[in-house]
């Protein structure tokens, strides 16, 4: 009985430190030409050349059968070239469930690539070229700390695209002080069992 008390409060004690939180963001709500460094707890950079300076910015696109939309793209200065070759968005905790849409402005294929919070290689896959084209885009793993959009030019040249939207459920990372604060709980619970006994 004492023991399944002490196991219940330490999966309440965790439960708290790391509760799910939607992330929904479209970025026809920023406006035109909004600079977006981070939202709902995502941050948002650019990397790789031909530019990596500043962060990355919101710009009018226009598509095949759909009205203009804001998107978030891999320029500093609304959509304009020089553009970086990598937008990364790095979440607070570990997102699952990750839906994006994507926009690429030309001819050139580019993909994602999403990593663990050590770094490591979750998933990687195409995002096909489809110039003028909003497409939408499910990864299929959990445990996302970032995910990388790429122009697939190397940082050789500018090439121009842009996200959509981007959605996804994120389970808190404990940081070091919640996990110190869980294991003095633990500890006091285990402390006072055994002065009962």
């Amino acid at each position: 009985m004492k023991k399944n008390l002490l196991l219940g409060a330490a999966l309440s004690l965790f439960s708290l430190v790391a509760a799910a939180a939607p992330v929904n963001i479209d970025f026809n709500n920023f406006g035109n030409g909004v600079a977006v460094a981070s939202t709902q707890g995502v941050t948002f950079a650019l990397a790789g050349g031909p530019v990596i300076s500043g962060a990355p910015t919101t710009t009018m696109a226009s598509y095949v059968g759909l009205a203009s939309h804001n998107l978030l793209t891999n320029s500093a200065t609304a959509g304009s070239y020089p553009t970086a070759s990598i937008l990364r968005a790095t979440f607070d905790g570990l997102a699952s469930d990750l839906s994006f849409q994507f926009f690429n402005a030309g001819g050139i294929s580019s993909f994602y690539t999403t990593y663990d919070i050590a770094g490591h290689v979750l998933e990687t896959g195409s995002l096909v070229a489809s110039a003028n084209s909003l497409l939408t885009f499910t990864t299929h793993v959990d445990g996302v700390h970032s995910i990388e959009f790429n122009n697939s030019t190397a940082g050789r040249s500018s090439w121009w695209f842009g996200l959509g939207s981007l959605t996804a459920n994120v389970n808190n990372v404990p940081e070091p002080t919640s996990i110190a604060l869980v294991g003095l709980a633990l500890f006091g619970l285990g402390a006072a069992r055994r002065r009962k006994a």
